[in-house]
């Protein structure tokens, strides 16, 4: 094949590349829906998901919060403290 039908078709695969670049953005949310109806995507991973047990769901899950693990445990901490001096001081005043 001649150098210059090459680079032609390496040309027109650039530009292809750029024009889809440019234009999906705009209908990705439209993309999504449909790709969700069409593969029924919800219903599988809700019904795969319902099968899982507690220990192999939370090893899928665990990575996704692995990086904010300690903003949780901070949080659940003084959630804990706070509702334990509440509990503290209605005891106190209804006793």
């Amino acid at each position: 094949m001649p150098r210059f039908v090459k680079d032609g078709i390496e040309d027109a695969k650039k530009d292809m590349i750029d024009i889809s670049l440019e234009i999906l953005p705009q209908y990705m949310t439209e993309i999504a829906d449909y790709m969700d109806d069409a593969m029924n995507i919800r219903e599988i991973l809700g019904r795969r998901l319902a099968r899982l047990e507690p220990e192999k769901f939370e090893n899928i899950v665990h990575p996704i919060f692995k990086d904010d693990e300690w903003i949780l445990l901070l949080v659940g901490a003084v959630l804990g403290i706070i509702i334990g001096l509440v509990q503290a001081y209605a005891l106190q005043h209804i006793l």
